[in-house]
């Protein structure tokens, strides 16, 4: 996946993001998983049955301390591969991401000042978003560059695993996007209310990140 770099982005030139490789440890969150669980059950598919053999409830999703081993996750998407009717799974559960569902993760996301420092803090930050694939993001001329590396060997899971993974970028992507259109636009109507110079030269996100509108 390729999008513009921005202007003024301060993102290093490459971003890791290295976690471990061991199948069984619990180290995965369930951030993210609601909308693929969601697309499965509009498809008929029961949650019961997407979540047979896992070792986790489906009760789990909605709490923030539950986690799942590589080996789990991998069940799962298994399951998901196994029972859905729909083979283009992967990109539509994708569009159906919410920043909400990703918890304080998201939260940190949106609260970036432009799209480089947000996407510093996704990389840096990836294990909070229960990855399977090795991500990694550079920056070559003016084009931004997000990798996926399958460094657990998927198989045939890859395609699914790594449409689930570019949909889901995409539409994070743009929703942080609008969340700066959106910050530009309360500024503007701000200073325009304002009969006077404010005494600041930038405005401040819910989050408390400051935009660089001058």
């Amino acid at each position: 996946m390729e999008t513009p770099r921005s202007p003024q982005a301060t993102t290093p030139r490459r971003i890791v993001a290295s976690y471990g490789s061991d199948m069984d440890s619990p180290v995965h969150s369930m951030l993210g998983l609601a909308a693929l669980t969601g697309a499965m059950q509009d498809l008929g598919v029961g949650i019961d049955a997407l979540f047979e053999g896992v070792g986790v409830s489906p009760e789990q999703m909605s709490d923030p301390g539950a986690r799942l081993s590589h080996r789990q996750k991998i069940a799962l998407f298994g399951n998901v591969q196994r029972l859905t009717p729909d083979p283009t799974i992967g990109l539509m559960a994708g569009q159906r991401q919410r920043i909400s569902d990703y918890g304080v993760y998201g939260y940190g996301v949106l609260s970036s000042a432009t799209f480089g420092e947000a996407i510093a803090f996704g990389i840096e930050h990836i294990r909070l978003a229960g990855p399977v694939l090795e991500k990694s993001f550079r920056v070559e001329g003016e084009v931004a560059v997000f990798e996926g590396h399958d460094v657990i060997q998927l198989g045939p899971l890859l395609p699914l695993v790594t449409e689930f993974w570019f949909s889901s970028m995409r539409t994070l992507i743009s929703c942080f996007a609008w969340s700066l259109i959106s910050r530009a636009t309360r500024c503007r109507r701000w200073r325009a209310a304002r009969r006077t110079n404010p005494p600041a030269t930038s405005c401040a996100s819910p989050g408390g990140a400051r935009g660089p509108w001058r």
